[in-house]
């Protein structure tokens, strides 16, 4: 579970849920480089509001707006890597579940069983 923290989707990957785990890393990373970009853009904004005195009102504006994105992606991102983590929990608890359909005995209804195996 804990595993995802540390690199995206590596918590899928060891529940060899292959798939998932892309798009869990494509999806974090995603996250993480808007934040990471919008970080970068609201440093170069009041950076040049610092270069140009006659514009400093417009700058820093724009350095607010980079600055809410940044704030918005990174709760984005810590929401996605909690939402992992728990998926890379359930798969890794709910694994052993076997689940059949099967139809009744004379062929009227189907009905759905859910099997757990617990062994110690």
């Amino acid at each position: 579970m804990f595993r995802s923290v540390a690199f995206p989707g590596w918590g899928q990957l060891a529940n060899h849920k292959y798939a998932k785990s892309a798009l869990v890393f494509g999806a974090e990373g995603y996250l993480i480089y808007r934040a990471v970009h919008a970080g970068v853009r609201e440093h170069d904004a009041r950076e040049s509001a610092k270069q140009e005195s006659d514009r400093e009102d417009s700058w820093l504006a724009l350095a607010d707006k980079y600055n809410g994105e940044r704030r918005d992606y990174t709760w984005w991102t810590v929401f996605a890597v909690i939402l992992s983590m728990g998926d890379a929990y359930v798969d890794a608890a709910l694994g052993d579940f076997e689940v059949e359909f099967e139809p009744e005995p004379d062929g009227t209804a189907v009905r759905a069983g859910l099997r757990f195996q617990w062994d110690q």
